[in-house]
């Protein structure tokens, strides 16, 4: 039987840890949260085995040193036997922005997306875009590797992933329409990936099995916040970045 994953795309601070969160309302679903082909935001194996208790501290060196396809392999198949399904979150920031991997330039490509398909895997696939200003600036604001980016540095590898992106052809779901209809928003993200639906969302800010909120530190409130923030106006944005959201299908 052809191996088939179910993958989601966002770039830092963009609204990845929202959709985790939104996605982890479906029934029946695991998501393994900024999983990548050469390292993870957090190890995979550890993932598996502290936040969902499918590995022992012992297998988790041995998972974590196996090749990305056979974790995702060995992973759907815990998952299944739980009787869920695997879903991934990637990592895609550090594919495309420099001095993330040190010593290494970044591959430019969406590394699982092109490991999966060469592999002869059925994917489905969705990115949760956000506007590059503001994405941008939040880099800046919440990362500290990322508090001297320029804004040419940061264009040139948001539109290589932008540009991946539209290459691959998945469905693009935008913040902004997240944070405006939340429940619709999730549902349709969950059709798309061949999820089973949530019928609500109220209990999303109570699933913390997931990385990616760098707002701890200067707001505490936001690993429990019960609602979804609302759409907030854009910053106005320089015209280099206005091509970046046209590119990225904003009107």
């Amino acid at each position: 039987m052809k191996q088939s994953v179910k993958i989601f795309y966002a770039f830092a601070r963009s609204g990845g840890t929202l959709a985790n969160q939104l996605l982890a309302c479906c029934p029946e679903v695991l998501i393994a949260c900024e999983v990548g082909v050469n390292e993870s935001a957090l190890p995979f194996g550890l993932q598996l085995q502290r936040w969902h208790q499918l590995l022992s501290p012992d297998e988790v060196a041995a998972f974590d040193a196996l090749p990305y396809l056979e974790q995702v392999k060995v992973a759907a198949a815990l998952v299944e036997k739980q009787g869920k399904l695997l879903c991934l979150r990637d990592w895609p920031v550090v594919n495309f922005l420099p001095g993330l991997r040190p010593g290494q330039q970044p591959s430019g490509i969406l590394e699982s997306w092109e490991y999966l398909h060469s592999a002869g895997w059925g994917v489905r696939g969705i990115a949760v875009i956000r506007r590059s200003y503001e994405v941008y600036l939040s880099m800046r604001k919440y990362l500290v590797q990322c508090s001297a980016l320029s804004e040419e540095d940061f264009c040139a590898c948001y539109e290589a992933y932008l540009k991946e992106i539209n290459r691959t052809g998945m469905p693009k779901f935008f913040l902004e329409s997240i944070r405006k209809e939340p429940l619709q928003s999730t549902q349709s993200m969950a059709r798309t990936l061949g999820l089973i639906e949530p019928t609500s969302i109220d209990e999303f800010h109570q699933y913390q099995s997931c990385t990616g909120n760098n707002t701890l530190g200067t707001k505490p409130e936001s690993a429990s916040l019960n609602r979804v923030k609302g759409v907030e106006k854009p910053v106005p944005a320089p015209p280099m970045f206005q091509e970046l959201d046209r590119l990225a299908s904003y009107e």
